[in-house]
């Protein structure tokens, strides 16, 4: 990537995964499904900024074999974080939003 200043860009890998036992204040948006979530793609940034676009795959324990695949895309400004994406579930033939907030560093 080829871009004045700080601007660094290239790829990203990112594993993560989350377990029944985990209780957060519950909220709208909240679940409480265990499972792991694979995402890869490209990644950019400048300075406290970054952007990423790629593929995401979530898999969940309860609901064996159920997988859902999708593509997303994040900006991170210093702490905060913002996702949004699509996810498609194969059995149900359906497909649903992925939307997060989150707090992180770069």
């Amino acid at each position: 990537m080829n871009c004045p200043g700080e601007c660094t860009g290239g790829g990203y890998a990112m594993y993560s995964y989350s377990k029944k036992g985990q209780e957060f204040k519950k909220t709208l948006f909240s679940q409480t499904k265990s499972g792991s979530n694979l995402s890869f793609g490209f990644y950019a940034g400048v300075g406290i900024a970054s952007f990423r676009v790629g593929v995401n795959r979530m898999l969940f324990k309860e609901e064996s074999g159920s997988s859902l695949w999708g593509i997303e895309t994040s900006g991170q400004m210093f702490i905060l974080n913002g996702v949004i994406g699509t996810m498609y579930n194969n059995e149900l033939k359906k497909i649903k939003p992925n939307l997060s907030l989150g707090l992180g560093i770069f």
